[in-house]
């Protein structure tokens, strides 16, 4: 058996690899809710005590829509259609550095609450 592999070498990869150019997706999420009714209760309820009004970490605010996609003292933490790129997305559902694992405090948000963030995030973070 060892015989019919005497002589026989592994293909080298091509110099130049033909890079596959992709196609746009095909499809978008929608979102079904409202700021106001979905996102805010969330903030309110796991965010606000350590992002709102009277106390803002790192600058950022979640007590409204304008503060939340205003950001931080660093920039938006919200990249609308795009949760993979939003730090609030990431620092939300855990696969941020484990330092800025959002809430820090108190009770973890939900599935569905993680969720549903990411659902708004990726429907372009609309207002209504």
């Amino acid at each position: 058996m060892a015989a019919l592999f005497i002589g026989c070498r592994p293909a080298a990869p091509p110099a130049n690899p033909v890079v596959e150019v992709d196609v746009p997706l095909a499809a978008r999420t929608v979102w079904s809710g409202s700021y106001s009714q979905g996102m805010q209760p969330i903030f309110d309820q796991y965010c606000v005590g350590c992002h709102g009004q009277t106390r803002a970490e790192n600058g950022l605010r979640l007590d409204n829509y304008q503060n939340t996609l205003r950001g931080t003292q660093h920039g938006p933490v919200v990249v609308p259609g795009s949760a993979g790129t939003s730090t609030l997305a990431s620092v939300v559902q855990g696969s941020a550095d484990p330092k800025i694992r959002m809430p820090h405090e108190g009770r973890k948000l939900t599935r569905n609450r993680i969720q549903n963030i990411l659902l708004w995030v990726e429907a372009g973070a609309p207002e209504k």
